[in-house]
């Protein structure tokens, strides 16, 4: 206990240090030619992986001295590269001014509900912040005494902000693959606005990882397709060794995206081509599977959230192909659920949704004979954009789009049935479904270009996702 008082001390280091090192990646990463949103979900992420490459090595090893150390070189190296590549950001902040020029309102929007949902999950928001926080996001108190589950504690904030920024990020860098700037924000916006991402206790911090990673691993992807080189190869197999979990079925969706990425890779550049590049960085491939061994999430009490003591167990399918049909009924309407918020002023909007929900799905359970007519929600899913946007994008994407969006489309298409056939349903289960909505958020940007959605189409769906934004937040603040 004598140790109580530095320890509540950890988060704001924990916050500072994410901050250096997502500013020095963002620095280096733009020096290197990537566009603003590439290097804003590399530097993001480079910082999660630093947090958990720390605390793993640690667990591991059994003794505090491997964060100690991996800190210290980070900080050391993300002070070199501040002053060497310092003369980007001048550049930068020009750039990103022009933007904000260009759509005023939309990112004054959107830059007012990162802020905000960014405050309710800090630890100890500011004075004039009149919301309390979620004593169910907060967890254990680093009053324990135990140096390492408060170091662990005071890096879950930072890395779920961190992902959450990335997955925002991600989805806007692979848009401009398939859209106009305008699209790709309404892409962006409609990711950040999905109510469990946006709700900060609904999604853990692991869950968040795992999401951002997915979609690191395909903005590598398409990368190193446009112009092979050994770093975004690296990235690649990195981001996709992050998606992977001791969870039930953790490892289904990065065996899907390293499918993916083979088949498109070997399509684009031939097998001799990824090879040459391997064998030319040995050493750094070597170096970097070493490391990715230790980070990986692999054990079930230190691989994310590293409080979680329940085990989830998944039974099988027994129904066959009657049961996966029923599995991908209540996994959609599970998903389009957003639980009302706890206030005089917004629960009526919810309360109309909930009821539009559970009267379609009565009739949909009666229809297909299902057994049990029960809601399959507890808390918030996605939303109502997946079944009023995000679906049909998904469904228009494996029909008109090109070649490469196409087999991405496939893809998750795969993934979605090998998720309805195998698992029996459980109400858990939803965290498997995260990568996937987070990819599909991309194909939006296809599905609604400037020819075919105007202007004011454009502000309508903004306002639109804005609302169901502060929907989720609301729920955060007014949370007894």
């Amino acid at each position: 206990m004598h140790h109580a008082k530095w320890l509540l001390w950890f988060p704001q280091m924990a916050l500072l240090q994410a901050v250096l090192f997502v500013a020095v990646g963002w620095l280096v990463c733009r020096a290197s030619g990537r566009t603003i949103a590439e290097s804003a979900i590399y530097s993001l992420m480079a910082g999660c992986f630093l947090f958990r490459l720390g605390v793993q090595s640690s667990h591991f090893l059994n003794n505090l001295w491997p964060i100690g150390l991996i800190h210290a070189f980070g900080n050391a190296a993300a002070l070199f590269l501040l002053w060497r590549h310092h003369r980007h950001f001048g550049h930068s902040l020009r750039f990103a001014i022009d933007f904000f020029r260009q759509h005023p309102i939309t990112v004054a929007m959107v830059l007012a509900g990162i802020v905000f949902r960014c405050l309710l999950s800090t630890v100890e928001p500011p004075a004039w912040f009149p919301f309390a926080v979620s004593e169910r996001f907060l967890g254990p108190s680093a009053e324990t005494g135990d140096v390492f589950s408060a170091w662990v504690q005071a890096t879950l904030i930072p890395v779920d902000v961190m992902s959450y920024l990335a997955i925002g990020f991600g989805v806007y860098a692979l848009s401009r693959r398939h859209a106009w700037p305008p699209a790709a924000l309404s892409a962006m916006i409609v990711a950040l606005s999905l109510a469990r991402w946006a709700h900060p206790p609904m999604a853990s911090s692991f869950e968040m990882s795992i999401t951002a990673s997915s979609l690191l691993a395909l903005t590598a992807l398409y990368r190193f397709l446009e112009q092979p080189s050994i770093d975004d190869g690296l990235v690649l197999g990195v981001a996709i060794f992050g998606c992977w979990s001791d969870f039930p079925l953790g490892w289904l969706f990065p065996a899907v995206l390293a499918g993916l990425s083979l088949f498109l890779i070997q399509r684009r550049h031939g097998w001799h081509h990824l090879i040459d590049l391997l064998v030319a960085r040995k050493w750094v491939v070597l170096i970097c599977l070493l490391s990715l061994g230790i980070s990986m999430p692999l054990w079930r009490h230190h691989g994310g959230d590293f409080l979680e003591q329940d085990v989830l167990v998944m039974h099988d399918n027994a129904e066959g192909l009657q049961g996966a049909i029923q599995n991908a009924v209540r996994y959609g309407f599970q998903s389009a659920y957003i639980e009302p918020v706890r206030h005089a002023w917004f629960q009526p909007a919810g309360e109309i949704w909930k009821t539009a929900l559970k009267t379609m799905y009565i009739q949909t359970v009666h229809w297909l004979g299902m057994k049990e007519p029960r809601a399959p929600w507890r808390e918030s899913g996605f939303g109502p954009f997946v079944p009023l946007l995000i679906l049909p994008a998904w469904g228009y994407a494996l029909i008109k789009a090109p070649r490469r969006l196409k087999s991405l489309a496939a893809a998750m298409a795969l993934y979605g049935v090998l998720l309805c056939l195998i698992p029996a349903w459980n109400p858990e289960n939803l965290y498997l479904l995260s990568p996937m909505v987070a990819v599909c958020c991309v194909m939006v940007s296809f599905f609604l270009p400037p020819w075919r959605f105007s202007k004011a189409g454009q502000r309508l769906l903004h306002l639109a996702c804005l609302l169901i934004w502060a929907y989720s937040l609301a729920d955060v603040a007014f949370m007894p």
